[in-house]
């Protein structure tokens, strides 16, 4: 290929076929259409944000346990962003989610006390909840720690 007066391109031989891979072998497992959460892999990340593990830790577990950067099938990226997809299906149901565990324990806990208070519109306002070890504490100190989830929220 030379270029040819007034700045035109001329073309002397074009080769249909390519003649050399786009990726090495070992680079393969980094290209996205390559790369894959399995159901098993999500579900162990998910279990592992319960324990408060970050989605950087969880993919640092799974490159331990399945053997390699290369066996996980997916990135730290990848690991990050199904987590925040997975947030942001949670996302409006927390609240519902936090008042039913709560509930629940309510019914098989005999000692656990919880009330909540929603608004007009059905979001909720107040959350209250104790176990025996928080009304042994208050009748022995007759201190109560109380959180304002609302506040600095209004900026």
């Amino acid at each position: 290929m030379e270029i040819a007066g007034d700045k035109k391109w001329t073309i002397y031989r074009l080769e249909l076929e390519h003649t050399h891979s786009f990726v090495h072998e070992e680079d393969m497992h980094l290209m996205s259409s390559n790369r894959e959460l399995t159901l098993i892999k999500k579900h162990m990340i998910h279990s592992m944000s319960k324990l408060n593990l970050g989605p950087v830790k969880a993919f640092n577990v799974l490159r331990t346990v399945f053997g390699g950067f290369e066996e996980v099938g997916a990135s730290k990226e990848d690991c990050k962003n199904f987590k925040s997809e997975l947030n942001l299906y949670i996302g409006e149901y927390d609240c519902d989610m936090v008042v039913a565990k709560l509930m629940d324990k309510k019914k098989y806990m005999p000692n656990f006390s919880c009330d909540y208070i929603t608004g007009d519109n059905g979001t909720l306002k107040g959350l209250f909840w104790a176990d025996e070890y928080c009304k042994k504490n208050y009748f022995t100190f007759g201190d109560v720690v109380s959180f304002d989830a609302t506040y600095r929220s209004k900026k």
